[in-house]
């Protein structure tokens, strides 16, 4: 990664919103739902969460360290119960957190997904939008 840290987030003017979703495969399955914006499954593209309801909203993050902090926040718990990959390899490494960081520094949005025992999937995201969403 380079020696600075991106600063697009700042000339985007960006400020984040948290989601967060747990349900069942048939849940996610659900197209149709998915991709309704009034349906509080996760959508099937990344920036149509802005389009869903605002009670699906968990938290606003206005620098790209609190949004990091918010993901970590509830994907380390969800990894010791993971179905797949290595819960104490890349799914906690300090790395996948710097580019977790990065991204969001860059202006990229974040939308991970990860099965844990039940079967119960989980969908966190993390989206950059304007400053001026909150404006009247």
């Amino acid at each position: 990664m380079p020696a600075t840290a991106p600063t697009r987030w700042r000339d985007l003017g960006l400020h984040w919103h948290c989601y967060a979703w747990r349900g069942t495969g048939e849940d996610w399955n659900d197209e149709a739902l998915r991709q309704d914006p009034a349906s509080p499954l996760p959508p099937t593209q990344i920036r149509d969460w802005l389009a869903k309801p605002a009670s699906m909203v968990r938290a606003v993050e206005h620098t790209p360290e609190s949004a990091a902090e918010w993901l970590r926040g509830r994907w380390m718990p969800l990894t010791r119960d993971a179905l797949y990959g290595d819960p104490e390899g890349f799914l906690t490494s300090d790395y996948r957190w710097a580019l977790a960081l990065y991204d969001l520094r860059s202006g990229a949005d974040i939308y991970w997904t990860l099965w844990t025992k039940g079967p119960t999937i989980h969908a966190l995201a993390v989206i950059g939008t304007s400053n001026a969403c909150h404006r009247p």
